[in-house]
């Protein structure tokens, strides 16, 4: 154990970890859980003002031990916090927590200076997480990821390890997944995508391809693809929720159930784009069939051809429920014959992209009947993407 003490700041302290601190001769974890009981704010405020001045303070002369004063600081709060949220207080406690967390933006915004703010901010994802309010969770689930890019690599570690990465790359495997119920059950959802896919394609692909492949990809361009197919895969797992399913079934479910077509077609469309570079996902969609199939059209010819109104196999002027239908039943002819269900899944994804981009309703007897269908295809049109990949 290492000891740092100054006129005012004495910490105890190990390679990664602080494990007692005081100010002003007073615990510090004692002071902070007080004033968050009591939720005196304008003391917790100054207290929290004086400890990340030393916590500046040590940053020019010793990183590491700042980043674990930051971090004792948040850790310290959400253990009295994590207590009270079990005891059935969380939207007060939410409320407590997050005000700490503004006292130190405030405070650094004030100051200039800029403070490492991963721990709270995954805490605070998590806690929204596990009360349904998705969008607030993965806001600030990622918010502790860019504080992690930035940090990390300061201290000589790797970024893939932060507890927020390991959330967004669905790692099940690693015991620093603070979020692994969750990464579990989106898991789950993917493996029947995949099981789906199988039964289907006579190309089978597996969970460690798409891990090694798509969640495993280190690109920080790609990551927020990564992280927003995280997302859609949790609001997915809501909107299928049985309860939900029972009272949500008309025209604004719909709409969402197109929104959220819309949005895993652009996953595609980047996957496409990771591998091919196309600007548009007409063209990412023309190069991957032409290169699998040989096509004697170059890939903008096959743009053409697949998307006027004398094309061959449909025009994109059509009623969007009869190509739909027509492609998730193997009734569309190219060249007089039957297009494989490759071909179908990446039309579909094309073809959808394009209607959920312009259009709020429509489709609704495909959305009410065959919605799980669209699905599955469009989850195959990812796998195919993602097989052009390269592995890391």
């Amino acid at each position: 154990m290492d000891l740092y003490e100054n006129n005012q700041l004495k910490l105890l302290y190990d390679n990664n970890t602080v494990n007692f601190a005081s100010f002003m001769g007073r615990d510090v974890e004692e002071q902070l859980t007080g004033l968050i009981q009591r939720y005196e704010v304008a003391k917790l405020t100054e207290i929290s003002e004086k400890i990340f001045s030393e916590v500046a303070h040590l940053e020019g002369n010793n990183y590491k031990l700042s980043i674990r004063l930051t971090n004792y600081y948040f850790e310290r709060i959400w253990k009295k916090c994590q207590m009270d949220i079990f005891n059935g207080k969380t939207a007060v406690t939410l409320n407590k927590y997050r005000s700490c967390l503004e006292i130190v933006i405030h405070y650094e915004k004030s100051k200039n200076y800029r403070f490492h703010k991963g721990t709270p901010y995954l805490f605070l994802g998590y806690c929204y997480l596990v009360n349904g309010n998705l969008d607030l969770a993965f806001q600030m689930i990622h918010n502790g990821h860019m504080e992690n890019l930035i940090v990390y690599p300061k201290l000589g570690l790797d970024y893939k390890e932060a507890p927020s990465y390991l959330f967004m790359s669905l790692d099940a495997k690693n015991p620093r997944n603070y979020m692994l119920n969750h990464v579990l059950l989106m898991k789950e959802k993917i493996d029947f995508f995949i099981i789906e896919h199988n039964k289907i394609s006579n190309i089978g692909s597996t969970c460690e391809n798409f891990d090694n492949k798509f969640l495993r990809r280190t690109n920080n361009v790609f990551d927020d693809v990564k992280f927003f197919l995280v997302y859609l895969i949790m609001n997915l797992i809501n909107m299928n929720l049985p309860e939900e399913q029972l009272l949500t079934n008309n025209y604004f479910s719909n709409i969402r159930k197109i929104e959220l077509i819309f949005d895993l077609s652009i996953v595609i469309d980047k996957t496409l784009f990771e591998r091919f570079k196309n600007k548009f996902i007409s063209g990412g969609v023309a190069t991957l069939l032409h290169d699998l199939y040989n096509a004697e059209e170059k890939p903008n010819e096959l743009i053409k051809l697949l998307s006027h109104s004398e094309s061959k196999i449909f025009s994109f002027d059509d009623v969007p429920e009869l190509v739909t239908k027509g492609l998730l039943d193997a009734k569309i002819l190219y060249n007089g014959k039957p297009i494989d269900y490759r071909f179908r899944c990446m039309l579909l994804t094309w073809r959808l992209r394009n209607f959920s981009a312009h259009n709020l309703g429509g489709m609704n007897q495909i959305l009410s009947t065959s919605y799980t269908s669209v699905l599955v295809m469009l989850f195959s049109a990812l796998f195919f993407a993602t097989d052009t990949l390269n592995s890391n």
